[in-house]
Order: C-alpha cells, then structure tokens, then sequence
C-alpha cells in the first residue's frame, strides 16, 4: 500500500477505509507499507492483524554524482547562488505556496538565495485550476523580485539527476494528514541532498530518521515563519547543511532498490512458506 487513509468518510458508493483495509488483509498473506507511522500503526488501529504487515521502505535510485557547477551550468541556473528547489506534481496539498510565502524572508537575509520551481500544475478538479491560477500570481511576485526561478513542465526523466545537482536544499512542504510514501523524497536521498521537510506523517520516515539529529530541517507544514527561519538556517548554515546531506546519502543506500528487494523476498518466502505449510496439514 502506498498511500494509508485513516479517516471514516467514503465517497458513496465506496467502502470506508477501515472497511476495505480489512476486507484486503483477509484477502492477502501479507500486506506491505512503507512507513510504521502514519501507515502500518493505521492499519493495526483499523483492526488488520499485526502479522501480516511489513513495513519496508519506497525504494531509492542511487543516482550518479554530478559536478553542481556542471549541472548548473546545464540547466542555465547561476553558479554561486544557494538554491532551493521544490519539484513535481503541483496542486493544494504540495503546500508550495507556504514556502513562496516565506522566501520572501530569506531573500532578505541571504541576498544571492534562489528558490527553483521544476513542475506542472495538477488540472485535475476546479480545485486545481483555481489554485494554479492564484499560485501563479504569487509566483510572478517571487520573478520579479529576483529570488524565484519558475520552470513550468514536468522534469523529463534524463534532467532530473541534474536538478538535484544542481540544489543546495531539496524542500518538500507537502501539507498532508495521511501516511503516503514519497518517491520524489527518496530521488533527494538518492542524490545525498541536503532537504527541509513538513513533520507529519507524509515525511514519518525522514521524521524517524533525521529529527534528532537535524531537528531544524522538520517543520510545520502551515507555517510561514517557521518556513522561513528554517530555510534561513539550513541555506546560510554550510556545516548544517553538509551534515543533512551525509545522513541523507546513509539513508538512500540503507533503502536503495537492491536493498529493499531483498526484503520484499523475504516476505514473499515467509507467505509462501506459511501457505505450503497450510496446504500440508489439509
């Protein structure tokens, strides 16, 4: 499962969440998430037994080094200006417009910051369009004034190793009450970047994994201010940042893809195991 919903409402016509997790788990010999908070903990609060969960990480792409200075030089982008980039899919719950909200800060304290934009608009719902069309009046504001870089379109799949490169910070905002994996966090860690996320249970893994040590790169999804103070930090700090991109890397090779089909293996031998030994005593 790559998504766990914990509420109780159901479009009509479809089963609640509890409902169908349930009903899955009867159906299955094991069922996989990738998170214990916010994925697995909801399962067993749903009634799912225990035992036929496994928590395993979304797996990570160990991406090549690139030189910065050549990746920017690739993408256009200034050399000696301190980047963050935000990229992907964007719509309401991305949050971006937190972050927009609060580089106007940073710029203040540290003149040469860039925030990169890489990412097309979702026009899924009128939702969707109505947001794009204010985001983008908020985005122009940022051109203007120097300090945003906007790049509409989704990153084809040969640039996106560039745009990591070519970062000091990857940011990822995201304002989201569920537990749902993020593949776009694990392209970051595969890269051994630098990062400042939203403390929720969309990030639980990297909450889990860095918070104590970093705690300045975790940060309320909802908060300008505190948007604000954190990109301040991790930018202007190069010792900080240094050491959020060392434990990144740890992190992208502890869950890189090698790694976590070896886990899945092992889950598919203990359910083939359980269902031969099963069929035996019939």
């Amino acid at each position: 499962l790559h998504s766990v919903y914990p509420g109780f409402l159901a479009p009509p016509g479809r089963w609640r969440p509890e409902r169908f997790h349930r009903a899955l788990a009867r159906a299955s010999d094991a069922i996989i998430v990738h998170q214990q908070v916010g994925s697995a903990d909801i399962l067993i609060r749903q009634g799912v037994d225990p035992d036929k969960i496994s928590v395993i990480a979304h797996g990570t792409a160990m991406l090549d080094a690139i030189d910065r200075a050549q990746a920017r030089a690739a993408l256009g982008l200034p050399a000696a200006r301190r980047i963050a980039l935000f990229f992907g899919v964007i719509h309401p719950k991305k949050n971006l417009h937190t972050v927009v909200t609060a580089f106007d800060n940073v710029a203040r304290e540290i003149p040469d910051a860039l925030l990169l934009v890489a990412g097309a608009p979702r026009r899924r719902n009128p939702l969707d369009l109505a947001y794009a069309a204010w985001l983008r009046r908020k985005l122009r504001s940022g051109t203007h004034r120097g300090w945003l870089d906007f790049r509409e379109g989704f990153v084809p799949d040969d640039e996106l190793a560039l745009y990591l490169a070519a970062a000091d910070v990857v940011l990822f905002p995201h304002r989201q009450s569920y537990g749902s994996a993020s593949g776009v966090l694990h392209l970051a860690l595969g890269a051994g970047r630098a990062m400042v996320c939203a403390r929720g249970p969309k990030f639980a893994e990297a909450v889990a994994a860095f918070s104590d040590a970093v705690p300045e790169a975790f940060v309320d999804a909802g908060n300008p201010h505190a948007w604000a103070q954190a990109l301040t930090r991790m930018l202007g700090d190069d010792v900080l940042r240094a050491k959020m991109a060392d434990l990144s890397a740890q992190l992208g090779e502890k869950t890189s893809w090698l790694q976590v089909a070896e886990q899945h293996l092992a889950v598919y031998r203990h359910a083939l195991g359980r269902e031969r030994a099963q069929a035996a005593r019939a």
